[in-house]
């Protein structure tokens, strides 16, 4: 009886199953950057604007939140990864 070539089906299928991982998370962290990204814009374009209205200002807190929630977001999957 000769042994048996190559990796144990087992294996495959935890290869297969790691690489899914690491693309689905890869696809989060795009998903994240393009997000930060849209956000930091936001609040740059309010920002530069010579007056905010107050509903302007509260607008521009809220985006700064979720900008930095983003953030921090994206950290945890990086050091996850």
């Amino acid at each position: 009886m000769s042994a048996p070539c190559g990796p144990h089906p087992a294996g495959l299928e935890a290869m297969r199953m790691a690489r899914e991982r690491r693309q689905d998370m890869q696809f989060q962290i795009d998903r994240l950057t393009q997000r930060h990204g849209e956000l930091a814009a936001m609040v740059d374009e309010l920002e530069g604007r010579v007056f905010l209205l107050q509903h302007e200002r509260f607008l521009v807190a809220h985006l700064k939140k979720e900008k930095l929630a983003t953030k921090d977001e994206l950290e945890g999957l990086r050091r996850t990864g």
